[in-house]
């Protein structure tokens, strides 16, 4: 410094100089500890308003409402729910005994009106324990002699042979006495 602002700044001693010194020593400290300890805080500066909120971080309009309206519709169809439950698995048992050749707890009358023939279903109802392996039968061939086993030209050109209420109509083989039939053209 030049020797004439040495006077102005006369007012300035060194022991003012120290003291000045040892508070910004003390806030550095104290800076260093809070940093340390997690509690760092800016102190100061200018407030800046807030963000706009995004589109995905708003709150659904209504989501309330219907939420509860929700959980009103529930509490009234619970009891209809398991009402309706009930009447079907009673429904399932009597079916199930029906099927079985009991009476399932219906009048003959109400038998009657069923659009299902239980009687003919327990023809056809076999327990699992009667399952028998039908691989250890031998298979008798027919008796019926009106199904001859006949050999007949496939629409692949293969010679096959079989029952001939098994083969289809436009295979079968033509019998060379018949007459052939003119009636088809005029099928409309």
């Amino acid at each position: 410094m030049a020797p004439s602002q040495r006077g102005k700044t006369s007012g300035v001693s060194a022991s003012s100089f120290l003291d000045l010194q040892a508070e910004i020593a003390k806030h550095e400290a104290d800076f260093a500890k809070n940093k340390a300890a997690g509690q760092t805080a800016l102190v100061g500066g200018v407030k800046r308003p807030d963000k706009k909120p995004t589109v995905w971080t708003r709150h659904n309009k209504g989501v309330q409402g219907r939420a509860s309206r929700d959980v009103e519709l529930e509490a009234i169809s619970k009891p209809t729910l398991d009402a309706a439950r009930a009447i079907l698995e009673r429904k399932a048992q009597v079916y199930e005994k029906l099927s079985k050749g009991k009476s399932g707890g219906l009048t003959d009358k109400q038998v009657d009106t069923l659009l299902v023939n239980f009687d003919s279903k327990l023809d056809n109802y076999e327990s699992d324990s009667d399952d028998v392996d039908e691989s250890l039968t031998v298979p008798k061939p027919p008796v019926n002699d009106d199904d001859l086993i006949i050999e007949y030209e496939d629409e692949f050109g293969r010679m096959r042979t079989g029952r001939k209420s098994e083969i289809p109509r436009n295979l079968l083989p033509r019998d060379p006495n018949e007459e052939p039939d003119d009636d088809y053209e005029c099928v409309i």
